[in-house]
């Protein structure tokens, strides 16, 4: 007991000293999915905490003249917890934000769990490698990675490079897991890193993104009849271009390659074309088109997407997204509503005989 309330003081002196700032958003969603899966009824609550000075970490950074100065960086924190129950399941409490960040003028470093995202694409991204945002969700929720990212800003170019370990789960379009938990993993087979550099261009700008791991195929199916090597090396190489024309144009592409016997593991190519336009139909039209190809080695995949975005006033808005190739037609029209601190969405999914739709409000304060 004495102990608790030893902790309890600390913790409280530590708060009192640090520029604390608290904010926080609930969601609450329903939705109903086709006859063979239950339906989903859920509350997501996200408490965050930005420190905005840490005591006892004065920041110098030199000045023209030669001398040093303080506060011309900053260090800053950020804690966001993710608390979520949804019907018929045991309530969830875990981190959904957890770092802490050094940033100055033309550099930052931050360390903890965090998101990274980049990439021009919207609806098919081959630089997906580490988050999940849905390009209808308007709150852009997605999970984060424990990672150290590094990014300068230079005037011609920004740098990015990035560590990552721990990390269990699924990432972005991966489909097979990092090999941390395998059973034949070394102590560093959890280790992940790259790189990103972003260059300007006439109209536009271009990057050039890598990154390295080792991947765990030991989950697939019948793989111990093919090989014994179940942790094998991964590289992903990725380039995406972006211009505004009379038309705003994008590709962004990646090559991933992994050394395996397993012919049809060894290599991966995505590629999105992409353009969009505003016409100057009443509030405007936003209309967005992408072509997607995934190369394997002896099979490839094509798939188109349109998005419809279209304002009915300063609150409203109507999108439509289509998703589809030969062989399947999967549909999403969207109505949201968004205020300073409210916002309301209704969405209905038809894909054949999977038809569902949901309903999603989010309150911020």
């Amino acid at each position: 007991m004495r102990k608790y309330l030893l902790f309890s003081c600390l913790l409280l002196q530590i708060l009192t000293a640090l520029e604390l700032e608290h904010s926080g958003q609930m969601t609450l969603w329903f939705k109903e999915t086709p006859v063979n899966q239950a339906n989903q009824l859920g509350i997501r609550y996200l408490p965050e905490f930005h420190f905005t000075e840490l005591p006892g970490f004065p920041d110098w950074r030199q000045t023209g003249s030669g001398g040093l100065t303080e506060d011309a960086a900053n260090i800053d924190a950020d804690i966001v917890l993710n608390a979520v129950n949804m019907a018929g399941a045991a309530p969830k409490l875990k981190p959904y934000r957890l770092w802490a960040r050094w940033k100055s003028e033309h550099a930052e470093a931050r360390l903890g769990l965090q998101k990274i995202n980049f990439g021009s694409a919207t609806i098919y991204r081959p630089l997906q490698w580490f988050d999940s945002i849905d390009p209808l969700d308007p709150l852009g929720f997605t999970e984060g990675v424990h990672a150290v990212l590094l990014r300068y800003y230079a005037h011609r170019f920004n740098i990015w490079g990035w560590y990552l370990n721990f990390n269990k789960e699924l990432k972005g379009m991966e489909t097979l897991p990092t090999a941390a938990d395998a059973a034949e993993a070394a102590p560093d087979d959890g280790s992940e890193y790259g790189g990103r550099i972003e260059l300007p261009l006439a109209f536009g700008e271009g990057s050039f993104s890598f990154h390295q791991r080792k991947a765990d195929i030991s989950g697939i199916p019948g793989i111990a009849y093919l090989t014994s090597d179940t942790i094998v090396p991964e590289q992903r190489l990725g380039l995406d271009l972006k211009l505004d024309l009379l038309i705003g144009f994008w590709l962004e592409g990646a090559r991933i390659q992994r050394k395996t016997a397993v012919k049809e593991l060894s290599a991966e190519e995505l590629t999105t074309i992409g353009a969009d336009y505003t016409f100057g139909l009443g509030n405007g039209l936003h209309v967005l088109l992408e072509k997607f190809n995934r190369e394997l080695p002896g099979h490839s995949e094509h798939y188109y997407g349109l998005l419809l975005d279209y304002p009915l006033n300063i609150y409203d808005k109507l999108l439509g997204l289509q998703q589809f190739n030969a062989r399947e037609n999967a549909t999403q029209l969207s109505w949201q509503r968004v205020y300073d601190d409210l916002t309301l969405q209704v969405t209905a999914m038809l894909q054949e005989k999977n038809n569902g739709w949901q309903v999603m409000a989010a309150y911020n304060y």
